[in-house]
């Protein structure tokens, strides 16, 4: 009986067969393999530039993660275009997942202190 006659359910390799196993172990390795790569990456980080990732990845803005650590909105910028580019993330959606994978520490955000608006008349 030819392969492509077998009914699906026996055509494929049963659950637990050595070439599901096989196929697992691939997976694993690349996923090991990838995230070598981002830890290695994150190694060459500046400390600035950790503190500048933490900052963003948390949620905030370039402002507020540039008065968080007492410098400019420019050289924060900078920092985060550094950041970027040794990470070799394509875009913040892709940071903040590596961030993520890294188990990167979040920081806390800041409580506004803005009272709430009054809707109406008492």
């Amino acid at each position: 009986m030819i392969l492509s006659q077998l009914p699906r359910s026996l055509s494929e390799p049963p659950p637990g067969s050595l070439l599901v196993t096989i196929a697992q172990d691939r997976k694993a390795r690349r996923e090991r393999a990838e995230l070598f790569q981002l830890q290695q990456r994150y190694a060459s980080l500046t400390p600035r530039e950790r503190e500048v990732l933490s900052l963003v990845v948390s949620g905030l803005l370039n402002k507020q993660a540039a008065a968080e650590l007492g410098i400019s909105l420019v050289t924060l910028q900078l920092h985060r275009s550094k950041v970027m580019q040794k990470m070799a993330a394509k875009s913040f959606a892709e940071l903040v997942r590596m961030a993520g994978q890294l188990r990167v520490p979040l920081t806390s955000l800041p409580v506004d202190n803005a009272q709430p608006v009054s809707s109406g008349a008492r």
